[in-house]
């Protein structure tokens, strides 16, 4: 049927810069994330679950 497997295409440019792979996305949550204090008084969106996993699902292609 259907192949869960996912392939990436591209012109021959952007295949020659490695650094501009697909990454998974939670290899880059972004730093001003991580440095959020969160906490029963001071509320922040790194409380909300959901907000997490748009951060963390799919891909992100780099610029060269």
């Amino acid at each position: 049927m259907f192949s869960k497997e996912i392939k990436f295409t591209a012109s021959k440019e952007y295949i020659d810069c490695a650094e501009i792979f697909p990454q998974p996305s939670k290899l880059n949550i972004p730093d001003w994330y991580k440095e959020l204090k969160h906490s029963v008084d001071n509320k922040t969106v790194k409380g909300c679950m959901p907000f997490l996993d748009t951060l963390t699902t799919g891909y992100i292609i780099n610029a060269c």
